[in-house]
């Protein structure tokens, strides 16, 4: 089952062990099933004003992409015991990637690459970003108001790991991000 390989990718990126080829669909996530209807997750869409930017419009679509799949998965989406992605982990995860996206266009004039925004069995949501050499991964948990965790590597021996918490901007972050 294509949905089942691409879960386990992205555990085992997670542990950190190499990538095993596993045949990637950019549609995989079309294949949930769904606990809400679609319009009620399109309600919930990124219909953010402040990414109306045509500079941001890679990520306003990722966005739009994942919230028609993402809040409709239901409780053992993976076949193997996965947990449903809740509304307040989404707006968490969404919340960090707009204002993060804003304040490094702000700063820089440049937009940020979208990330891969993906579910994770235990009901988190990492974002991951790979560019080049380099390569950033954050995970959002399910539980109200904990620390996300990130980690980043560009391949020439820098690595960055820790946790932030998502409701506030990130300095170090934002560097991270405007190398990408």
């Amino acid at each position: 089952m294509k949905l089942r390989a691409a879960a386990h990718e992205w555990r085992d990126r997670r542990r950190g062990l190499p990538d095993r080829g596993h045949e990637r669909h950019e549609d995989w996530l079309e294949e949930c099933p769904s606990q809400r209807s679609r319009q009620q997750a399109q309600a919930s869409s990124s219909q953010i004003p402040e990414l109306r930017d045509v500079r941001l419009a890679e990520i306003a679509r990722a966005i739009d992409d994942a919230v028609k799949v993402l809040l409709t998965l239901r409780r053992d989406w993976d076949d193997a015991g996965a947990e449903p992605i809740s509304e307040s982990t989404w707006r968490t995860a969404i919340d960090f990637l707009r204002g993060h996206a804003i304040a490094v266009l702000n700063s820089t004039g440049r937009a940020i690459p979208a990330p891969r925004i993906l579910p994770v069995p235990d009901g988190s949501i990492d974002l991951h970003w790979k560019s080049g050499s380099n390569e950033l991964l954050v995970n959002f948990p399910p539980a109200e108001g904990a620390s996300a965790k990130f980690y980043g590597d560009d391949a020439g021996g820098t690595v960055i790991r820790g946790e932030i918490d998502p409701r506030r901007q990130n300095p170090g972050l934002l560097q991270w991000l405007t190398d990408l």
